[in-house]
């Protein structure tokens, strides 16, 4: 189209005149040149181009155009270098889809300018899933199974085995077995299913009898049968029945079989009589005992050799055995004839001696009152009473004594399996206990270092017993228990600190129980143990004395409890105060003791043990000054010094030298006096020493020693002088 051509004649150069051309179908890109020539005259020419675009190419590639219903496929369009539009809606050249239709049409539009558009499409065929199921089996043992395998429609089905085909015939099993069917079907996919052959458990039936002797009946019973029916020979009466009961004098042969499922079966024969067949005659006896006591199984009729299985007899080919099994237990005994052999099974039941427990509503009746007697532990026994048989079977019975009356109950679970209990039940005045509490102490006087004894007495002086009685036991400071030295008579005892508990679960009526331990003196004072029940409280005391050095000062601030009128402290038995003050102060040795509102002997508690001070010295020891001996009249520095009077063990004291004629050293280096008494060598003489002993305490004692030389010359004597000629000058 040509414009601003005003009042003038557009001519193109294809020679068609008009403002608009229209060119023929194009191929390639075409030039046009339009010309206005007005009506001057004039002419003007531009230069129109017609671009020709390229055809779209496009074309549709699916990843599989033959899929399982709902199996994703990828579509890629190839060849578009426009604007690529899906019919699904996507954009982009691959795209992913689902398919559900048995047949699905996908399509795909390629634009690369204004009209040119190509449109390009592919189909994508469905099949359906495989349905497969697998039907399970069940067979007897060391049978086979067919398994079949459905829903595999147009599709190939290949077992855990690798066979393939519907039917999989498995081989002679023993165990349960699974085995697993696959479907593949022509589009590719797979489905596998698991299908299981389920192998029943080898039928075991075990066929024993009674004795043929001492009636006229024999019971024949089957076991094992489980999960299984039982048919006998007898006829359908007896079918269904774990035993039978057939005459003892009639020769006959008796079957019984056990079908358990699909078809699996056992048979098992027993002859009963005493004509032909009495090899099949074998039996041996069960037996029942109570814990404990053993049990002989005979076997009977066996017409070869006898063995035996189980623990204890195995190996054992006597006809009779016994056994003592803990607990219930099952013994084998074979007898073999030849190639044949015949097996029964002996079953030892053990049972439990009861353990029973009698209680009543109250140990105490006035006669005539009523009163309930229980009891427990017979779970599976037969109860008898002394009360008579109307009670017998009772867990509880009630109760009316004219009199102390002793009552007895047994349970009974087996032959010679008896448990039995008994109560008393008193009649008369209602039973308490009384108890009363005694403390004693091995010492009232000690030292550091002692192990005193401690003595607890428990009493029940009323006329019943005393239930779950505690005993708290404390210890003050100073004392420490020594650990494993408690003994009781009754009862247990638990160590604590400061706090021990003595329990006694029953004391009887008049009875006395005792508690015994030993402790360690460790410090200086009144040691204190006390022993406590309800409403009774015992104490004992052990005084520790306080050690001082002998002529030293001291004092000791003594006190007691607060809350008496008047205190009277005592010195060695001799008043030294009275009046309303609770504490003393002691600067002298001696044993002080308190006695409260001019009561003698009245103690407050916890002061009742004399507060005792004594003064502690050194021995009256000797040093023995050893002199240094001499050269000519040199003194050599080897004199020493001996302490000697210190005892049987010099070693508990220790010591220290200083020169001089006093004592001048100052915190000096203590030593321990060694067992020869010898506390110095290679000293110097003609000077002296002091030494000065300590004991543990810290006292000493001085005691000089003066260390003499001893060198003088002995006195001029004259000794004559011979003199002798022996050779002559020539």
């Amino acid at each position: 189209t040509a414009s601003g051509c005003n009042n003038g004649t557009v001519t193109w150069s294809n020679n068609t005149t008009g403002t608009t051309l229209i060119t023929p179908n194009l191929t390639q890109t075409t030039n046009y040149t339009a010309t206005c020539t007005t009506q001057t005259g004039s002419a003007t020419s531009v230069v129109g181009t017609v671009t020709v675009m390229p055809q779209p190419v496009l074309s549709l590639q699916a990843s599989s155009t033959n899929v399982t219903v709902g199996t994703p496929v990828s579509l890629s369009a190839i060849g578009c270098v426009g604007t690529l539009t899906w019919s699904t809606g996507q954009n982009g050249s691959t795209i992913s889809v689902t398919p559900t239709n048995a047949s699905n049409t996908y399509s795909a539009t390629c634009t690369t300018g204004p009209g040119c558009t190509t449109t390009a499409t592919v189909t994508v065929n469905t099949q359906p899933a495989a349905s497969l199921v697998v039907a399970s089996a069940t067979v007897c043992y060391g049978s086979s199974a067919t398994l079949t395998a459905s829903g595999c429609n147009n599709g190939t089905v290949t077992w855990s085995n690798n066979t393939t085909g519907n039917s999989l015939i498995t081989p002679n099993l023993s165990q349960t077995t699974n085995y697993t069917a696959t479907c593949t079907t022509q589009t590719g996919s797979a489905t596998s299913v698991m299908g299981t052959v389920t192998v029943m458990s080898p039928v075991s039936l075990t066929v024993s009898r009674t004795s043929l002797s001492g009636g006229t009946s024999v019971t024949v019973s089957a076991r094992g049968c489980s999960n299984g029916t039982l048919t006998w020979s007898t006829g359908s009466a007896d079918n269904g029945k774990t035993s039978i009961i057939v005459p003892a004098t009639v020769n006959s042969l008796y079957s019984v079989t056990c079908v358990s499922g699909p078809g699996c079966i056992a048979t098992g024969r027993i002859f009963v009589g005493s004509g032909s067949g009495g090899t099949n005659e074998f039996t041996v006896n069960d037996a029942l005992i109570c814990s404990g006591q053993s049990a002989t199984l005979v076997t009977s009729a066996c017409a070869g050799t006898v063995s035996w299985l189980g623990n204890g007899i195995a190996g054992q080919t006597t006809s009779s055995v016994i056994v003592n099994p803990a607990q219930t237990t099952t013994y084998t005994a074979i007898c073999t004839n030849g190639s044949n052999a015949l097996e029964a099974e002996a079953l030892v039941t053990v049972t439990q001696t009861p353990a029973l427990t009698i209680s009543a509503s109250s140990l105490t009746l006035t006669a005539g009152q009523s009163g309930a007697l229980a009891v427990a532990g017979c779970q599976s026994g037969t109860l008898n009473w002394s009360t008579g048989s109307g009670d017998d079977g009772k867990t509880s019975i009630v109760i009316s004594p004219m009199a102390t009356t002793v009552y007895t109950v047994t349970c009974t679970t087996g032959p010679q399996c008896v448990g039995t209990a008994q109560i008393t039940i008193f009649t008369g005045q209602q039973l308490s206990p009384q108890l009363n509490l005694k403390k004693l102490v091995s010492k009232t006087k000690g030292k550091i270092g002692d192990v005193v004894s401690y003595t607890v007495i428990l009493f029940n002086t009323g006329n019943g017993p005393a239930i779950n009685t505690v005993v708290r036991d404390s210890i003050s400071a100073g004392v420490i228990i020594i650990p494993a030295s408690a003994t009781v008579s009754a009862g247990t005892f638990s160590q604590g600190t400061p706090v021990s508990s003595w329990s006694v679960a029953t004391l009887p009526a008049n009875a006395t129980a005792t508690l015994t331990f030993s402790a360690s003196l460790t410090t200086e004072g009144i040691a204190y143990n006390t022993a406590k029940i309800p409403g009774i409280t015992e104490t004992v005391c052990t005084s520790v004395p306080y050690k001082v050095c002998k002529g030293s000062a001291f004092s000791f601030e003594l006190e007691a409890p607060v809350g008496y009128t008047s205190y009277q402290w005592l010195k060695d038995g001799i008043q030294v105060y009275s009046g309303p003050l609770n504490s003393f102060t002691a600067t002298e040795t001696g044993e002080y003791s308190v006695s409260v509102d001019n009561v003698p002997g009245l103690c407050p508690s916890g002061s009742c043990c004399p507060v005792i001070i004594e003064a502690d010295s050194i021995p009256l020891y000797t040093a023995l000054p050893k002199a240094p001996t001499c050269v000519s009249n040199q003194p050599n520095t080897d004199g020493s010094i001996t302490l000697l009077g210190l005892g049987a063990s010099p070693s508990s004291y220790s010591f220290a030298i200083s020169q001089g004629t006093s004592f001048t050293a100052v915190n000096p280096a203590l030593q321990a006096i060694p067992a020869n008494g010898i506390i110095a060598t290679n000293l110097a003489g003609d000077r002296p020493y002091v030494v000065r002993v300590y004991n543990a305490l810290g006292c000493y004692r001085d005691v000089r020693v003066d260390l003499v030389n001893n060198c003088q010359c002995p006195a001029e004597i004259c000794v004559p002088v011979i003199i002798r000629k022996t050779k002559s000058r020539l």
